[in-house]
């Protein structure tokens, strides 16, 4: 028998001089670099010592996409951020994407979405907390390969932020706060002379939600600020204090 197989651009349609014929003996036949997400029209007719039957009426075979690359996330904040993807080779139908707390990104109470762009904002999310996702390019053939990856919230601001002066000589500062909900990592402890828009001093980081700055001058005006710090990036909350009358 012989199979002719005929591009999108010509379709059920009588034969083109750049159709492919291939004659087999066999009653199945694979078809070798095609294209992804493409469409293919396949005709068989058989041939015996008399004439060649008719061909047959067309068969439409679709490829799938490939997989979506060079994911990122961007506009990470405490309750959003929005995941991207580059679109595969040859594009897609449409795209799944799925988000959620669980690593195994597809199941586990994670959600799922439909799109047909190629960034979208996740919302409704908690502060500091790890999210993995990933997305699936579709098309009329099926569906690519799921490609993952994984970002964290921003943590929330500390609150109750306090200061108070525990030593005159040497000058020392002492500072707290209450960590914020869903916690963070570290914190970052600043403090800047005089100037609340100067640049600020780190004195120290750490885990605990208090620290005594020391070294300070004595009956000067210091602004003091403490950085929530998370695996992705740094909100900040401050107060200022005379550290000496």
């Amino acid at each position: 028998m012989c199979i002719r197989d005929s591009t999108p651009t010509h379709g059920f349609t009588s034969e083109h001089d750049n159709d492919t014929f291939t004659c087999i003996t066999n009653t199945t036949y694979t078809k070798t670099s095609l294209n992804a997400n493409q469409t293919f029209y396949f005709f068989v007719k058989a041939i015996g010592t008399g004439p060649d039957s008719a061909f047959s009426s067309g068969q439409v075979v679709y490829t799938k996409p490939n997989n979506p690359s060079s994911l990122s996330t961007t506009s990470i904040g405490q309750t959003q951020m929005t995941i991207g993807w580059t679109a595969p080779t040859h594009g897609a139908t449409s795209y799944t994407y799925y988000h959620g707390t669980h690593g195994s990104v597809v199941g586990g109470g994670n959600s799922s979405a439909s799109t047909t762009n190629t960034s979208e904002t996740i919302t409704s999310l908690s502060a500091n907390t790890r999210y993995y996702w990933g997305v699936i390019a579709v098309g009329p053939g099926g569906n690519s390969l799921l490609v993952t990856s994984d970002s964290y919230t921003l943590p929330n601001q500390i609150t109750g932020l306090t200061a108070s002066t525990v030593s005159s000589s040497p000058s020392e500062i002492d500072v707290s706060w209450t960590a914020p909900t869903n916690g963070a990592t570290n914190y970052i402890l600043k403090f800047v002379k005089s100037n609340p828009y100067g640049t600020m001093s780190t004195f120290s980081t750490q885990s605990s939600t208090s620290d005594t700055i020391t070294g300070l001058d004595s009956n000067s005006i210091y602004y003091v600020g403490v950085i929530s710090v998370g695996p992705s990036s740094l909100p900040v909350s401050y107060t200022h204090l005379r550290a000496h009358e």
